[in-house]
């Protein structure tokens, strides 16, 4: 489901190693959910999607840390934060619904935002601090 491809590279290889962490993680919730054998895996889907969240919370606040440290276009900057914290609220808002009574279709809607999110996140917003970060020794 969440397949890196060359075009995700932003040539900054911490950043692009942190990516690929994400869509990793990002397998195993899917590769959790479409597992079809009637098991509860509540606490499974749970312990991956927090796993995912706080990968992604440190992984932001590594990008933004080191844009601020260089100093990336406050603009930039201020609309970039603003696209971290605005993931963090809609996975709260999924994370809120009843998971485990609907545990494949709540986590499948999940997967879904996530793959969305993070691609659209990397290849639109990411790539602006591409150029930016090039001639800098990261």
């Amino acid at each position: 489901m969440f397949k890196w491809k060359e075009e995700f590279s932003t040539k900054v290889d911490i950043f692009d190693e942190e990516h690929k962490k994400l869509f990793e993680i990002g397998n195993r919730l899917y590769d959790l959910i479409k597992l079809d054998d009637e098991i509860d895996r509540y606490d499974e889907i749970m312990g991956v999607i927090s796993e995912m969240a706080d990968y992604a919370k440190y992984h932001f606040k590594h990008e933004e840390e080191l844009m601020h440290k260089y100093g990336y276009p406050p603009r930039e900057f201020f609309k970039h934060v603003s696209e971290h914290k605005a993931f963090f609220m809609e996975v709260e808002k999924m994370m809120s619904e009843d998971i485990d009574v609907e545990q494949r279709e709540v986590s499948m809607h999940l997967v879904t935002f996530l793959v969305d999110w993070i691609s659209n996140h990397i290849l639109k917003t990411d790539m602006k601090y591409a150029d930016f970060f090039a001639d800098k020794d990261i």
